[in-house]
């Protein structure tokens, strides 16, 4: 199931262990209380194999990390014995953590990384933990330091967007423009560009080419990605009727998709489980702020199948990133551990958008976010508006 798919890799235990073949644990597993897989690790693992201990504890840290649960992660995380789980786990639990706490990750990513063997830095295992220690150097803006270590895991690792995109960002922050240049040009031709990454494209537009007009040049850039959007979305446009659903705003009451007739609908399926729907959500908040004027258009964050008080997750996650969304809640059914909403709209992978003319007509359906904020803002604007069209 692709939701199973999607939700297993976000977590670096359960990547490993499908290399290595030691999977002792189903899928569904994740999504139990973290108390309980404590527990029923606590149970099996002296039958454990060293490397499925690896994976247990890799699993066991990210989820502790996702609970606020830091010195418990970090116990989980210091039982891993190799260094490729270690890493993986690592990677994940960065990209989770507050500011504040990255500086105590920081010293014990760097513990790890001194522990290893001169003899061994050509394995996988250290070019992850490479590519992680230089990460989160660059987090805590020790770009200098940042360097080398990004250097080493792009020359090893090389495909890898995230790597990729911090190695060449870095290299421009150190002065090294030309190297960066196109990569970094790339990330905003294609949509994929965070403000930071266009911040240092310019930079380097201006120390490359000094006489230059820097911002006829990234108009150009943007008109690039708008045309090639266009050919992309006629391929995408479906014509299905949605199927009847009911939702519930924050404050309890009940409301149908048929209620929203006459509107074009966004829909933005999301769970705090799913870290690619917590990703894409600062970017959603912007095209929200576009179309806020526009009473033809109507944005639906619906939170779906989210474990425990789905209304107070989700309440609280966008109280505490200030986002100004119109939220609805999809509750879980704990029989069938799904939930209504997702079911209606055809299942799928998270997040998922969903574009609905005024006719009750679906004309768009996207899932997963790769991390294109740009991509994401131009790409939803034109299916809002081609979906406006429709008669």
């Amino acid at each position: 199931m692709k939701k199973l798919l999607t939700l297993a890799l976000l977590y670096a235990g359960l990547n490993y262990a499908q290399e290595k073949k030691a999977l002792v644990f189903t899928a569904n597993d994740l999504f139990a209380p973290t108390a309980e897989l404590a527990d029923k690790f606590e149970r099996n693992k002296s039958q454990l194999t060293p490397e499925e201990r690896d994976v247990w504890y890799s699993t066991l840290a990210v989820k502790y990390t996702r609970d606020k649960n830091n010195a418990k992660a970090e116990e989980m995380i210091d039982h891993i014995s190799s260094d490729l789980p270690f890493a993986q786990a690592a990677s994940t639990i960065v990209g989770l953590l507050d500011e504040p706490d990255r500086l105590a990750w920081e010293e014990r990513i760097k513990k790890r990384v001194d522990k290893v063997d001169k003899q061994s830095t050509d394995s996988k295992g250290y070019a992850e933990l490479a590519a992680v220690y230089g990460t989160i150097l660059m987090h805590n803006a020790k770009y200098k330091e940042a360097l080398p270590y990004l250097a080493l895991a792009y020359d090893k690792i090389m495909v890898r967007k995230e790597l990729n995109r911090n190695y060449h960002y870095v290299l421009s922050l150190n002065g090294q423009y030309e190297k960066a240049f196109p990569y970094l040009e790339e990330l905003v031709k294609t949509g994929f560009a965070d403000e930071a990454v266009k911040v240092q494209l310019k930079k380097s537009h201006q120390a490359l080419h000094p006489t230059a007009d820097v911002n006829q040049y990234f108009s150009g850039l943007q008109q690039n990605l708008q045309d090639e959007l266009k050919d992309k979305l006629t391929k995408m446009e479906v014509n299905v009727p949605v199927k009847a659903f009911t939702v519930y705003d924050v404050h309890g009451k009940s409301v149908s998709i048929h209620d929203f007739k006459g509107k074009t609908v966004v829909i933005d399926l999301w769970g705090t489980w799913c870290i690619p729907c917590m990703k894409a959500l600062p970017a959603m908040q912007k095209v929200v702020n576009k179309f806020k004027s526009d009473n033809d258009v109507q944005f639906l964050f619906i939170n779906t199948l989210e474990k425990g008080d789905a209304k107070k997750i989700a309440f609280e996650y966008f109280r505490k990133h200030n986002y100004e969304m119109d939220l609805y809640i999809d509750p879980m059914d704990k029989e069938t551990k799904t939930s209504p909403a997702y079911e209606a709209l055809g299942r799928g992978g998270m997040p998922n958008k969903i574009i609905i003319d005024r006719d009750g007509i679906i004309r768009f359906k996207t899932a997963g976010f790769m991390g294109g904020d740009d991509e994401l803002i131009e790409e939803l604007s034109l299916m809002i508006e081609i979906a406006k069209n429709k008669h």
